[in-house]
Formats: C-alpha cells, sequence, structure tokens
C-alpha cells in the first residue's frame, strides 16, 4: 500500500499519491507534523470509500490524548461522528473532552490488555470478564446495547483483542500501527 522503507534518513523513495505541496507559510517541520498525524488519522477515519466514518456513527480512539489520537477526535467531531477517546490518566480527561469527544474511559480502570488468552482457559474467563467491564463503559457513553461502528487502532497487540471485542458486527477497526506489538490476536466467534 504504502512502502517507502522507511521515513528517518535522509533521503527515501515514495510514491507519488504521498507527495503534497508545502504550505509556504509554513516551516519544513511545521509541515511534516500535519502529514505524519493528522494525514494518517484522515486515511483511517476516511480513506476506505463507502466504508468511512459518517455521521451520527461512534468511534473508539486508542490513545486520544496523542497525536493520532487528538487529530480523530477532532476529525469525527467535524464530521458529525461520536468520538469516544480512551486515555490513560485522569490528567487527559478534560483535555480530549475539549477537543470534542462525546466521552472518555480511562483504560487503567480495566485489565485486559495484551494478547489473547487461551479461549476457555481460567485466564481468559477473567479477561473476557474485563472486556465486557469495558463494553459496557462504551455504553454508558453510546447507550446500552450501542457497540462501537469503527475502532481507531494504533497500539496494536495490546488493544487489538478488545478492539474486535468491542466493534459492532459489520463495524471496521481501522489500524495504522502497532505501538505495543505486532503480534495481534482475536476471538474470530
Amino acid at each position: 500500500y504504502e512502502t517507502p522503507d522507511g521515513s528517518f534518513a535522509q533521503f527515501t523513495n515514495v510514491q507519488a499519491q504521498q507527495l503534497l505541496p508545502r504550505p509556504q507559510h509554513l516551516t519544513w517541520e511545521e509541515s511534516a507534523c500535519y502529514t505524519l498525524t493528522l494525514a494518517t488519522a484522515y486515511r483511517m477515519l476516511f480513506g476506505h470509500h463507502p466504508h468511512e466514518l459518517k455521521p451520527g456513527q461512534n468511534v473508539l480512539v486508542w490513545g486520544a490524548s496523542g497525536g493520532l489520537g487528538s487529530f480523530a477526535i477532532q476529525l469525527a467531531k467535524t464530521a458529525g461522528a461520536n468520538a469516544i477517546g480512551v486515555i490513560s490518566g485522569e490528567d487527559k480527561r478534560d483535555y480530549v473532552m475539549s477537543l470534542g469527544a462525546k466521552g472518555v474511559i480511562n483504560r487503567k480502570d480495566f485489565n485486559c490488555w495484551g494478547q489473547l488468552p487461551k479461549v476457555n482457559s481460567p485466564e481468559y474467563k477473567e479477561w473476557f470478564a474485563e472486556v465486557r467491564k469495558f463494553g459496557k463503559a462504551i455504553w454508558d457513553i453510546t447507550g446500552k446495547g450501542v457497540n462501537v461502528d469503527m475502532v481507531f487502532e494504533h497500539p496494536g497487540e495490546a488493544t487489538f483483542p478488545v478492539s474486535t471485542f468491542v466493534v459492532k458486527k459489520g463495524g471496521m477497526v481501522v489500524i495504522c500501527a502497532g505501538t505495543s506489538g505486532f503480534n495481534l490476536t482475536m476471538d474470530a466467534r
């Protein structure tokens, strides 16, 4: 898809569709910041036509106070969708709400992160109970029984099993990275 084979080099080969003219009022560094995070967030939410975020839909945003997540929250709000931000500390709640999130969930309140435990094992039962708690926290924002239409996923290994559980049937988990690891596991039932 997009394979420039790295970006931390003096020179790199890219595809034509990856290039944009630099706005003259921005420095090279300022321009790079927007194209790194904003363009990635936009492509994740709206780059899979016709399967893109629509007004009124709910999207769960991991890392809502970070670079990708903060742009995803703002893009969702601008599109008329409802963003639910996931944070790692209460000190980030007000900031994420100020970006336009409909609600915020602190991931530290749950213990269901990492690779999926072996199905039907005691560890799986514990994990599943925590995931259901996390899902209920989403329902507290979206309404009982209303799963998210889309999950904005970039942590990867630590969150992917939960993302596939909380997205509604027929929904989308859009992913651009694996900051917590690339070994993705899920229960396909």
